[in-house]
Formats: C-alpha cells, sequence, structure tokens
C-alpha cells in the first residue's frame, strides 16, 4: 500500500515527527511518499532531507492561510504516486480534505492544532492520530480517534559523557516566546546561578523583542553564566550538554523536546500543565506551577499557561542544589521513564494498528454535505474569499512577498 505524509520538511519538530511516521510504517511493509508544503522553510538541495521519495509542493502564498496547498500541484502527487492513505502532520487549512474525498483517498490527521471553532470539522477525516491524553480527551467522539503515545528514538536520542560541569540546558528551537525561554532567563537571572545556562535557539533571542531581557542576557553572558547556541542541529541535537533540561513552555502540542532530553538522561522541569507533564513521572516535583492562563490571539483551543518565575527561580536552585549522587539518580529516573515509556519503537506498535484496520476498512466515511459546505464557508470567511484570485496572481505575488520579507 503507498501511504503519503502531508508535512514541513526541513530540520524542525515537526518534520521529525513526520520522519518517525514514515519509518515505522516502512517498516510495517508499506511505502511512504513525502508531499513536503511551502511555508516555513524547506530542505530542499539538503540531502538529509531532499530525497527522491520526497515531492516538494508549489510555494503557494496567501496571507491569511497556514498550511496552504496548491491543489493542481496535490492532486497530481496523489496520481503519480497512487496514494491510498494520506497522513496529514499539522494540516490547519483542511479543504485539501474535500479534495480527497473526492478522489476517494483515506485520510489521518497528526492531531496538533485546533480550534473550538474547527473541532467539528476533523469529522472530515477517516482516522486521527491523539499523541498526549489531552488530545484524545477533545477527540474521542471520533469513531476513528486512538490514542497513540508519543515516544522519542531511543535509539538516536541516547546518553553520553557526563559533561565536565552540570549546567541546565534549554532549547527553544523557532518559537522562544511560546517556549518560555524569556521566563527562564528572567528565573534564572534571579537565582543563584551555582550551574551554567545554556540555550539552543535556531532563532536570535533578540526576536524575543525586549530591551529589559536583552540587558539581562548580555550580563549573565559576560558573566560566564549563559551560553546561546544559534543554529540548526540535526537529531540528537545538543542535549548532551545539559544535566537538567528547562522548559516552561507556554503552550505545546506534544513537547516533543521533553521525551528527546529525558531519553539522553536530562534531569526534566517542565510547565506543570498538558501535554508537557504528562511526560514527567508521577509525583513528580520539579514540574513548575503555573501562574496564570490566558487565551492565545489566533483562538487555540487550549489556552497559554504561564509559569511563575519566582517559583521556577526556586526549582533552579533547589536542581543546583542538589548532591551528585541525588543528581545521578534523577537522572536515571529520566532516562529509564523514557525508555520504558516514551520509547517510540514500543509505542508506534499502535500506528501499525491504525494503519492495518485503515487497510482492512474498504468503506470510507460517508461524506457529508453540510460538514463539507462548513468547512468551505469557514475556509472562505472574511479576507479569505480572495483567495482564487491571490492563487491566479501567485506567480507574480509570492516573488513580491519574498522581496518584502528580504528573502
Amino acid at each position: 500500500m503507498n501511504i503519503g505524509i502531508v508535512t514541513t520538511w526541513f530540520e524542525r519538530g515537526a518534520a521529525y515527527v513526520s520522519k518517525q511516521l514514515m519509518d515505522t510504517i516502512e517498516k510495517g511493509g508499506d511505502k511512504v511518499f513525502i508531499y513536503a508544503r511551502g511555508g516555513e522553510g524547506t530542505g530542499k538541495g539538503d540531502s538529509k532531507w531532499d530525497k527522491d521519495y520526497v515531492t516538494w509542493g508549489e510555494e503557494l502564498w496567501l496571507p491569511t492561510v497556514a498550511t496552504p496547498i496548491a491543489k493542481k500541484d496535490f492532486l497530481e502527487w496523489i496520481e503519480n504516486t497512487k496514494i491510498d492513505i494520506i497522513i496529514f502532520n499539522e494540516q490547519h487549512w483542511l479543504e485539501p480534505l474535500l479534495w480527497c474525498k473526492e478522489l476517494g483517498v483515506k485520510t489521518v490527521a497528526y492531531v496538533d492544532y485546533y480550534k473550538e471553532t474547527t473541532i467539528d470539522f476533523f469529522e472530515i477525516y477517516d482516522y486521527l492520530i491523539c499523541n498526549t491524553k489531552r488530545h484524545y480527551d477533545t477527540f474521542s467522539w471520533h469513531p476513528g480517534a486512538r490514542f497513540i503515545p508519543w515516544g522519542t528514538d531511543t535509539s538516536v536520542f541516547i546518553r553520553s559523557a557526563i559533561p565536565s560541569s552540570n549546567s541546565f540546558f534549554h532549547s527553544s528551537g523557532m518559537a522562544p516566546v511560546r517556549k518560555g525561554t524569556d521566563l527562564l532567563i528572567k528565573a534564572y537571572w534571579k537565582s543563584k546561578r551555582k550551574w551554567k545556562l545554556i540555550i539552543h535557539s535556531q532563532l536570535p533571542l533578540d526576536l524575543i523583542g525586549n530591551n529589559d531581557l536583552s540587558s539581562i542576557i548580555n550580563e549573565l553572558i559576560n558573566e560566564g553564566k549563559l551560553e546561546i547556541i544559534v543554529k540548526s542541529v540535526p537529531a540528537p541535537g545538543l542535549y548532551h550538554l545539559g544535566t537538567a533540561y528547562v522548559y516552561p513552555s507556554r503552550l505545546d502540542g506534544i513537547g516533543l523536546t521533553v521525551a528527546e532530553a529525558m531519553a539522553c538522561g536530562l534531569i526534566p522541569v517542565v510547565t506543570d500543565n498538558p501535554p508537557m507533564n504528562e511526560f514527567s513521572p508521577d509525583n513528580y516535583k520539579f514540574n513548575i506551577p503555573v501562574k496564570k492562563y490566558y487565551s492565545r490571539a489566533d483562538g487555540y483551543y487550549w489556552p497559554v499557561s504561564e509559569v511563575d518565575v519566582d517559583d521556577l527561580t526556586k526549582i533552579l536552585d533547589e536542581v543546583s542544589s542538589l548532591s551528585e549522587d541525588e543528581v545521578s539518580f534523577l537522572q536515571d529516573e529520566a532516562y529509564d521513564f523514557a525508555k520504558n515509556r516514551l520509547s517510540w519503537e514500543k509505542n508506534s506498535v499502535k500506528l501499525l494498528e491504525l494503519i492495518d484496520e485503515a487497510r482492512n476498512n474498504r468503506v470510507l466515511s460517508p461524506v457529508n454535505k453540510t460538514l463539507s459546505n462548513s468547512i468551505i464557508k469557514f475556509s472562505r470567511f472574511g479576507l479569505n474569499r480572495y483567495n482564487n484570485i491571490i492563487i491566479q496572481y501567485n506567480f507574480i505575488l509570492r516573488p513580491l512577498f519574498k522581496l518584502f520579507k528580504g528573502k
């Protein structure tokens, strides 16, 4: 059977999720084809990502649509690869699901992004992969929803030599504000700073846009207490630099880096809210209390959870005051938890079960005209009504947009 995955495809967490899905499916004997959506970035020309099974989707610029897909290009990919099932990874724009229905192609959502106004639209999918408990609780009404706990590749993310000195490690990726990098820097600045803080980011931290934070960063760097590494690093990343992984994330769909860090033997210090704390051992004492909740501007279903900086400062001091024996015990505990509960090799068995179920289920859920019309109406509401015109002139508008953005 030929299975397609529609995804971001470059050095990013979402792409590694898709790669793990692909590796598992291929081990089950099916063939996988990648449709690399345009948008955030591209791995085109990168030998790690640019493979013969990858189709680089037409770059489509729609200012009001996330994860846009060019219809003609997408349908040609389905026809050329003879796709039977498509897994959509973090697909915000749902009109492509209607195209799949018209072709009789079964669809699976890797659930990540949804709003209160879009939850009902997920009925259009045949199956849902829910990688956290709270995603599954939200979509348990869907007959095709399956709880497939996420895990990391414990053959890639492994324990390495113990660093010569203890340090806190934090990965801010491409979203430092969402991942609470600013909160961590403030908390660390107020702490006793017994351990060094190392931050790995794929973007310059001056993008946080806070003058007070910039002065704190400069002060800590000058003291030799803070190291910021700005570059993309392939798996297993830079976890080997840390003793404890501090992740005061405001919001996550899965919290992928927590599982990776624990598999590398780092002590987790994470926001005490799902899904981040779903990776913590039971009754874990270093989860960071949440100070306040508030809605995100784009209307994402789950609220932002912002930790208390003072509580984080206390936890940093408590962790850095541990004896070497206590540090070693907690690292062993994190590593064992990851090996037993967060191993993708073990958890992915449920994915193969879902694929087999889809393979044997020849009857697609019937097309619900009311649902289809609702999706189209939602997708073309407001400024989105002009998308057809923008698509028609995309060959002119896209270069202008790139020029404007300085790309």
